[in-house]
């Protein structure tokens, strides 16, 4: 492997995100609870890092779902959001409760 050189650069690289290999369900704002159960699935057995799952669930939102996800995250300022919080505000949202 050639190495640029970067003090960070092996954080980076272990940390990136790739395709799916089969194509993961778009949420347009319908059955919320069945879309995460999905994603939670695919996340444990690829064994994604809590720090890419909101980034990776962003890229499959479409309509309704997109529109607020975008306005959610311009509400809170560069603030992280944990995986757990976008959860339970994205059930609450779109059909009751997590």
């Amino acid at each position: 492997m050639i190495r640029s050189g970067w003090p960070y650069e092996d954080q980076f690289n272990n940390s990136r995100i790739h395709k799916p290999r089969r194509d993961l369900p778009m949420f347009e704002g319908d059955d919320v609870h069945k879309w995460f159960y999905k994603y939670n699935q695919y996340f444990d057995l690829e064994e994604i890092v809590e720090t890419n799952k909101l980034k990776l669930t962003s890229y499959y939102l479409n309509e309704m779902a997109l529109y607020w996800h975008r306005n959610f995250m311009r509400s809170r300022e560069g603030q992280l959001v944990s995986w757990n919080e976008y959860v339970e505000i994205m059930c609450s949202r779109f059909r009751g409760g997590a």
